[in-house]
């Protein structure tokens, strides 16, 4: 396997130059902005906001943009590269698709957290946060970590599609209904934990390496069946 060190450096160049992770990006910005002065404002008022609905809030939100802007690049780098061929290059001139991958996977993580790691810093200076340092630390890397499994997995899952058009409007009705629901039964699912004297910030950190788990074991079925011959084999149709 080759030294990754230039596809890391080359794979963000790529992503920067993406008009739709710029755009969307923008947007996400724009309603995270205004999102949090919404809260900053309720937060002053004592008893509106607790620590699990802000907690809740900051791990939909974290998760939610996370995803939403890393499988806009899946489509915008991933997809693009099979439909244009570029990725039958790049496998061509020697470098091995599991490395290739992987960069991708990496970088479009890390471009993808820039925002819920600002957001997450914002929320600490509120009156009503009051989380540790240490559960912070493991919010943050947990949903991190989670993002980047996903995202691989949505990679490799892509290589192996025919009619990618259908595949991004998937992606995104799949990361939408995760938001939605999240946001539509939050107030029954606060209410059910604490009926049930089960702490919030444990099952947060639950729910994270549960999936996380899940979705490494799918990616691995497909990874170990990952080759140079067999992606070049793929079709792809804008369709």
């Amino acid at each position: 396997m080759k030294d990754q060190t230039p596809l890391n450096k080359a794979v963000p160049s790529m992503i920067w130059h993406s008009r739709d992770y710029r755009f969307n990006s923008l947007l996400a910005l724009i309603f995270s902005g205004v999102f949090y002065l919404g809260v900053y404002h309720f937060s002053q008022i004592p008893g509106r906001l607790g620590r699990d609905p802000l907690l809740l809030l900051i791990w939909a939100l974290m998760l939610g943009i996370g995803l939403l802007l890393g499988s806009s690049m899946v489509v915008d780098v991933t997809v693009k590269d099979k439909l244009s061929h570029r990725l039958d290059f790049f496998l061509a001139s020697g470098i091995d698709i599991k490395s290739l991958i992987l960069a991708y996977s990496l970088q479009m993580c890390r471009f993808s957290m820039v925002i819920p790691f600002a957001l997450l810093m914002a929320f600490v200076f509120l009156p009503v946060f009051e989380m540790g340092f240490i559960y912070i630390v493991g919010l943050f890397g947990s949903t991190a970590i989670l993002v980047f499994v996903t995202l691989l997995y949505f990679n490799v899952l892509v290589l192996g599609q025919k009619h990618l058009k259908f595949v991004k409007y998937l992606l995104f009705i799949t990361v939408n209904l995760l938001i939605y629901g999240v946001g539509s039964v939050s107030n029954q699912f606060l209410q059910f934990l604490a009926n049930h004297h089960i702490a919030l910030s444990s099952l947060v950190l639950l729910v994270n390496v549960s999936l996380t788990l899940v979705l490494a074991g799918l990616a691995s079925l497909k990874w170990r069946h990952l080759t140079n011959e067999w992606v070049i084999r793929q079709e792809g149709t804008w369709s």
